[in-house]
């Protein structure tokens, strides 16, 4: 090989040591050239719970194929913290409480999602344990390296884990520049010319629990799992 000369002669190395990646005896969903926000993530992988199994699909495709975005935001909420009052959930969302009732929490307990616990609080049900458990996502970069960091960066709104690759040959050119990775969290990947994919530095877990893209990463995720969309490749443990 006279050296890698596109991304996608990356894509084969990074793809074969995501097992590497995972928990131990995980299963994961994983797939290429994912929207999210304005920008497109070249891998993502979803780890998936042990509570996940396929029998599960056609029960929550029902449930989630209905929600629009705003149910989506409403639902993320009372995922991420699990149980939460009506007035801070109308907080959070910058809506009065009378409208987040009768709109969408009505709504979202008609379909099993979430359940009223007392007058003035919701909590999550039992679908929550079939969400994804972890998201990892790579950006794959042939030169510009600081804007591939850059992009990590922005991936940590909603990923628990972000990793960086590159080719070995530009990896040694900037290996004294790239040592700012090791403070940042994000993990590195380097694959060599023989088509060898390494893991360099392991990624850090993400701190911040309760952020909304996160929480709506999940979601997204699950739903697009529940509904079998073939963007989406399940490697099952």
């Amino acid at each position: 090989m006279n050296g890698i000369q596109t991304e996608k002669e990356l894509l084969s190395p990074i793809l074969s040591i995501i097992p590497l990646l995972v928990k131990k005896n995980c299963s994961y969903a994983v797939t290429t050239e994912l929207p999210a926000a304005y920008r497109i993530i070249d891998i993502m992988i979803a780890t998936l719970p042990i509570a996940w199994n396929k029998e599960n699909l056609t029960y929550f495709a029902s449930k989630l194929r209905p929600l629009t975005l705003q149910s989506l935001m409403v639902l993320e909420r009372i995922f991420t913290f699990g149980r939460i009052s009506k007035m801070k959930l109308a907080s959070e969302l910058y809506i009065d409480q009378e409208t987040l009732e009768k709109k969408y929490l009505s709504f979202l307990e008609n379909l099993g999602l979430v359940t009223k616990v007392t007058a003035f609080s919701y909590e999550i049900t039992k679908w929550v344990d079939f969400s994804p458990s972890e998201i990892i996502s790579i950006e794959l970069k042939l030169y510009r390296w600081k804007e591939a960091i850059e992009q990590a960066v922005f991936n940590m709104r909603f990923a628990d884990q972000v990793y960086v690759a590159f080719p070995k040959e530009m990896f040694d050119r900037f290996k004294k520049e790239m040592k700012t990775i090791q403070h940042t969290g994000i993990g590195l990947i380097v694959v060599a010319n023989n088509g060898h994919a390494k893991v360099k530095v392991r990624a850090k877990n993400n701190s911040q629990k309760k952020c909304v893209d996160r929480g709506l990463q999940k979601l997204r995720i699950l739903r697009d799992l529940v509904l079998l969309d073939n963007r989406w490749e399940i490697k099952e443990y």
